[in-house]
């Protein structure tokens, strides 16, 4: 075989791969219109009560924020908006950098349980399979608290998984 026909079939099978990628997984998905609000820095401000809808990329943050008082108990409620395949893992932290709530990195979930690393008193996290996620914190101070959404891992990550949401935070004020 003459080095350039092996070339030439390398190449060929390089591009029938990147076709088959495309044909089964679909183009990479473009990130929403929050970004970047990666980081605590650059955190979306959410209004007590008003939905947003956002995505999630696999191996990415989004990071929202909502100002508390002490007493309160800060309520976030993620939505999934269409797929029942999803990953997300929380972490919440409070106005003092404090982390209250977060969940390991593992494999997808989906709408399974995790055990917390961290979690304070008071601190929960409620499934509704197949719809929804609502974590509850107590807000032991007043100042903005932030929630960071991580999609994790595929056990094949071959493709890049993303997760559209409806997130809602809510503060249940104190009696």
């Amino acid at each position: 075989m003459k080095i350039e026909e092996k070339y030439h079939r390398v190449g060929m099978l390089g591009l029938v791969t990147i076709a088959a990628t495309f044909l089964l997984g679909g183009c990479p998905r473009l990130d929403d219109g929050l970004e970047p609000n990666d980081t605590i820095a650059s955190a979306t401000v959410l209004t007590a009560g008003v939905p947003l809808t956002a995505r999630v990329l696999q191996s990415t943050n989004d990071v929202f924020s909502i100002e508390a008082s002490a007493g309160d108990t800060v309520l976030f409620r993620m939505e999934s908006l269409g797929s029942a395949e999803v990953c997300p893992l929380f972490t919440v932290t409070g106005p003092d950098g404090t982390i209250l709530y977060r969940e390991p990195v593992t494999l997808c979930r989906g709408f399974g349980t995790i055990d917390p690393e961290i979690q304070v008193n008071g601190s929960s996290l409620t499934i509704v399979p197949g719809i929804a996620f609502e974590l509850r914190v107590p807000a032991d101070m007043s100042g903005p608290y932030f929630i960071a959404i991580y999609e994790g891992a595929q056990a094949d990550n071959i493709f890049a998984f993303s997760w559209d949401y409806q997130i809602t935070a809510t503060l249940d004020l104190p009696d």
